[in-house]
């Protein structure tokens, strides 16, 4: 609560409207606190997927459900509230910032694209390292499984960044290029961080029948 009121703290309706998104860089702190805030939140559900089964974990294993259904639902139980909580923070920061319409609607884009991502790698990478022994549910998190996730996810946050932000670059270069360079960096941060989301999960997927 105290990170989102700094980010939307300050401007309000009072305040002068910006003339576009990334003016400043100030849409681009507003977009990056929101998912920061929000990823982080969700990670812990991403980072226990499979810990939370604890020694009910046989049940589940023999359950008439594939590996597939098994890992898509325990990714939905942190992708749901993630875009819930993400999108309507990112709505209230953009109405009370003022921020541009159409450039609001591509930092909301980019938000849920690189979070659902990062919670696809957190899941994944949670399943080689579960642990089911656990008594004490503050326990269930331990292994390589969330300091791995955490430093992929801050190599994909200054990647995907970097292509997420050429607008602002050419912004100030040539303002009618700045259309196509949305394009393109939403596009190939799109492709960086699905590839590392597709590569995690077929990681977690090939592991899944070890644990326990």
């Amino acid at each position: 609560p105290i990170f989102y009121i700094n980010i939307t703290a300050g401007g309000g309706r009072g305040g002068n409207p910006m003339p576009g998104f990334f003016n400043n860089f100030e849409g681009v702190f507003v977009a990056a606190g929101v998912l920061g805030s929000t990823v982080m939140l969700m990670g812990n559900i991403a980072f226990s997927s499979i810990s939370r089964e604890g020694k009910s974990w046989w049940l589940l294993k023999i359950a008439p459900i594939s590996t597939v259904e098994l890992i898509r639902g325990k990714f939905l139980s942190a992708a749901i509230p993630f875009v819930i909580i993400s999108t309507v923070l990112m709505l209230i920061a953009s109405i009370w910032r003022q921020l541009d319409p159409v450039w609001s609607v591509y930092g909301w884009l980019s938000i849920e694209m690189l979070g659902l991502c990062m919670l696809t790698v957190g899941v994944a990478l949670s399943i080689p390292w579960a642990k089911l022994d656990w008594d004490d549910p503050r326990k269930m998190n331990g292994g390589w499984g969330p300091f791995i996730s955490f430093a992929t996810w801050l190599l994909m946050a200054v990647i995907c960044g970097a292509f997420l932000c050429a607008p602002v670059l050419v912004e100030g270069l040539n303002a009618t290029l700045t259309p196509v360079a949305a394009i393109i960096g939403f596009a190939g941060a799109t492709s960086i961080a699905a590839g590392a989301a597709y590569l995690a999960y077929k990681y977690g997927e090939n592991r899944l029948p070890e644990v326990g």
